[in-house]
């Protein structure tokens, strides 16, 4: 929250007991209000580059999941898949899908940091440790 960042992202592989569930999901988080407007373009991007079996639908994350809810950035919660689902298992192995979704992924965050771009201020993009790696 204090890191001067403009997005958090969360990336995750999903797991499931039933094994037909699949597919990727965006989470937006309820400590901003822009959250969702982080959600939407990275939804949009993944959808049009064609790479997932299955999109599932943006939401607003759950009040369980503590890692987006306390966050007051724009936050999301990427889910790339099912482990416990052989298709989506299948795909998150080969090298080239997990590219092609970080590009897609890549190219949500930039089009919605394009679209804040006129509400930065300069004294707001002098901390270059504002992107951090979540390990």
């Amino acid at each position: 929250n204090e890191s001067g960042a403009h997005a958090y992202v969360s990336i995750h592989i999903n797991a499931s007991k039933s094994q037909k569930d699949q597919g990727f999901q965006v989470w937006y988080g309820t400590g901003s209000e822009k959250s969702e407007s982080l959600a939407t373009p990275i939804y949009n991007c993944v959808r049009k580059a064609e790479i997932c079996t299955r999109i599932r639908a943006v939401k607003k994350v759950p009040n369980t999941l503590y890692i987006v809810r306390s966050v007051t950035i724009p936050s999301v919660l990427i889910e790339c898949g099912f482990l416990s689902n052989a298709t989506d298992l299948y795909q998150l192995k080969q090298e080239s899908f997990r590219n092609d979704l970080c590009d897609a992924i890549c190219n949500g965050i930039l089009d919605y940091l394009s679209g804040i771009k006129a509400d930065i201020t300069p004294s707001e993009t002098k901390n270059p440790s504002a992107v951090k790696e979540n390990r």
